[in-house]
């Protein structure tokens, strides 16, 4: 693919180009079958069109108004500069136009429309750190450190007084909420 400054040089040269090569040259022979006649008479047409673009007037001085405001212009879509650019491309030919083609093909692909999504997607990290509110980045606090254990110690209590593992594991649960529960009741009575 070329560079940037190359297409420009290119372009630029477009309009000391004779019309042969103005018109596609071997390139638009080969690809649309045309004569060497027709693409003279295409190159022909092509630069009387741009040498008949109104030349740009020479700005005069004149005094700056005070404070106009004026709107911000709308934002392009990005497809239809692509789109622009891929016309541009076919009415210079030759390389211009299969860059413009592979550009146009690549921004419009699977694989583009799924970079940009991934774009717009809040990154996974985020989204987990919402379910996990307050943890201290997976640290337990102490309180819960500690009731963790005390079920633990509970709930193997239970089964070495016999019980299945399953029955062990809710009354430890149950008895623990409960002892937590009578926990904080002293605290609050104790602050007071």
């Amino acid at each position: 693919m070329k560079s940037f400054n190359q297409f420009c040089a290119e372009t630029a040269d477009l309009i000391e180009m004779n019309d042969f090569s103005a018109g596609g040259g071997n390139a638009k022979m080969k690809e649309t079958g045309m004569t060497r006649d027709q693409v003279i008479a295409l190159g022909q047409k092509n630069l009387a069109r741009l040498k008949n673009k109104p030349a740009v007037p020479a700005k005069v001085a004149a005094p700056a108004p005070a404070a106009v405001s004026r709107p911000a212009p709308a934002p392009r879509n990005p497809t239809q500069n692509n789109a622009d650019n891929l016309r541009l491309g076919a009415e210079l030919g030759g390389v211009a136009k299969r860059a413009a083609q592979q550009k146009y093909s690549n921004q419009n692909s699977l694989v583009a429309q799924g970079a940009a999504a991934a774009a717009k997607r809040e990154p996974a990290w985020k989204t987990a750190s919402k379910d996990f509110k307050n943890r201290g980045y997976g640290i337990p606090d102490f309180v819960s450190d500690r009731r963790r254990e005390r079920q633990g110690a509970m709930a193997d209590n239970y089964r070495d007084q016999g019980m299945s593992n399953q029955d062990a594991e809710t009354k430890a649960t149950r008895d623990e909420a409960e002892l937590h529960k009578k926990n904080m009741q002293y605290m609050k009575n104790r602050q007071r």
